[in-house]
């Protein structure tokens, strides 16, 4: 995204201010149309459920999501939405198996396609681990019906109580930012909507719920939080501590906007004229909290997120990295330190798969070699027509050297240059070829293991017999 592109973030469209000043309790006026309300949002936010996309719906059963198919079944013949409603089972309770029937049973009659699932094996009692089945479960749907979105029924009190959670847990101001409106593929559609106006709308609309009774067993955190800690707080405190918590997360929702900012305008500060690398000196030279949102915007730009907890221990080690090293940043990733430059990477990109080639005398011929990700097309002969920008070289060899093999750099090799000999490790550092780049090099090397060439560096300097035939090679990358 565009700098100049991005907003700081306002009322419109976010669970901020403008919702925090409604009161909690049910808006009559507004309740006699909430699909409206619903309607102007997504006019407002039109990548949250595009036209014509395919929605794969969350649904529990419960208020909130049987509100949400409702309300985007009324409003998908305006959008041309392809509805479909999916639920897990989790198989916590005897009448889990019957109440999955009956909402199927509901949402045929309503026209929307149904799918539920269940785990292959019991669940462990913990909302973790039921949360992980569930939308594993709900990607793997989502994926084999081609669907746009994943949506699911978070509210406004959600929110709120996810707020003050996290607060009580310990976090950051990402953290204090509650519940996104849209991750990736799953989008909250209902975070500016209070579960009293979803409520009173479903008994407006004459439709019926079903209450899990496990959402008022204070055995679980989040609900002691609902039904003890936050009746206490405002019994107590005599205000709108719902309405607070959701200031504090407008508070840091702006905050974050502006850290985002800062980072990308660093990191295009610090950015080299190769994608993904960046000037050490310069990142080097920012606070740590800054390094840490540069590791994570860069990271974002190859599809990972990562932790706060990844990027704050990366961003303090990338200090002690001397050429060459590197480490993993997690979800695939993996930064390295080329020179004056840091470099992130796929740590697939390190491996050093490689072929040989094979040229078995002083006679014509073609062949392909593939060194890491890279592919050449090569030829050789006593006479090689030149073609191009490819890279060519004349070796004179004695015939009891032949076989002469092409392939990438391995441990110990040497060459004879007219200083002495040298190993190839200190050629390249010399030439400052990163390392991440020194696999990729074809070495022709003879049947002694006398390395003749390094393809665009150097070549031996130590010229055999006169008498025998010049060998031309030349070398393209394909």
């Amino acid at each position: 995204m565009n700098i100049t592109e991005m907003r700081e973030p306002g009322v419109i469209g976010l669970s901020t201010l403008g919702s925090v000043r409604r009161a909690w309790g049910p808006d009559t006026e507004a309740l006699t149309d909430l699909t409206r309300r619903l309607d102007a949002q997504l006019q407002v936010q039109p990548d949250l459920l595009p036209t014509g996309s395919r929605v794969l719906v969350a649904v529990s059963g419960g208020p909130d999501s049987t509100a949400l198919v409702h309300l985007l079944d009324r409003l998908s013949q305006s959008y041309a939405w392809d509805v479909h409603a999916a639920h897990f089972d989790h198989g916590m309770r005897p009448d889990s198996a019957r109440e999955a029937e009956d909402l199927g049973s509901r949402m045929r009659r309503l026209g929307v396609r149904f799918h539920v699932g269940r785990p292959a094996r019991q669940l462990r009692a913990a909302h973790e681990p039921m949360r992980r089945a569930r939308y594993a479960w709900l990607e793997g749907i989502a994926g084999e019906i081609g669907a746009d979105r994943i949506v699911t029924g978070h509210n406004l009190d959600d929110q709120a109580e996810t707020i003050l959670f996290r607060m009580l847990r310990g976090t950051g101001n990402r953290g204090l930012t509650g519940i996104p409106e849209r991750r990736g593929w799953i989008v909250r559609p209902l975070l500016s909507f209070t579960a009293g106006e979803i409520r009173e709308w479903l008994k407006q609309a004459g439709l019926g719920a079903v209450e899990d009774p496990s959402n008022l067993d204070v055995r679980w955190a989040r609900n002691r939080i609902r039904h003890q800690l936050l009746p206490a707080l405002e019994a107590h405190g005599g205000f709108d501590v719902r309405g607070r918590l959701l200031a504090i997360r407008a508070a840091a929702e702006s905050v974050e906007w502006r850290s985002i900012r800062v980072a990308r305008m660093a990191l295009a500060a610090a950015s080299c004229s190769e994608p993904d690398k960046f000037s050490r000196a310069s990142v080097l030279g920012w606070p740590v909290p800054l390094r840490a949102e540069m590791l994570r915007l860069a990271a974002r730009e190859h599809g990972v997120s990562l932790s706060r907890g990844a990027v704050t221990c990366a961003a303090k080690d990338i200090d002690s990295l001397s050429s060459g090293q590197g480490f993993d940043l997690g979800g695939g990733l993996r930064i390295e330190r080329e020179f004056d430059q840091l470099v992130i990477r796929p740590a697939a990109t390190r491996l050093r798969g490689s072929d040989r080639l094979m040229i078995p005398g002083i006679s014509s011929g073609s062949g392909t070699l593939r060194l890491c990700s890279r592919a050449y097309r090569i030829r050789w002969g006593p006479e090689v027509v030149p073609r191009g920008e490819a890279e060519r070289v004349a070796l004179v060899v004695p015939g009891d050297h032949y076989p002469l093999t092409i392939r990438g750099w391995e441990a110990g090799d040497r060459i004879r240059l007219p200083a002495g000999s040298r190993k190839l490790k200190r050629v390249f550092g010399e030439a400052r070829v990163p390392v991440s780049a020194r696999h990729s090099i074809p070495i022709v090397v003879d049947s002694r293991g006398n390395v003749l060439w390094v393809v665009g560096l150097t070549r031996c300097a130590v010229e055999a017999a006169a008498q025998n035939t010049e060998l031309v090679i030349e070398i393209e990358h394909d």
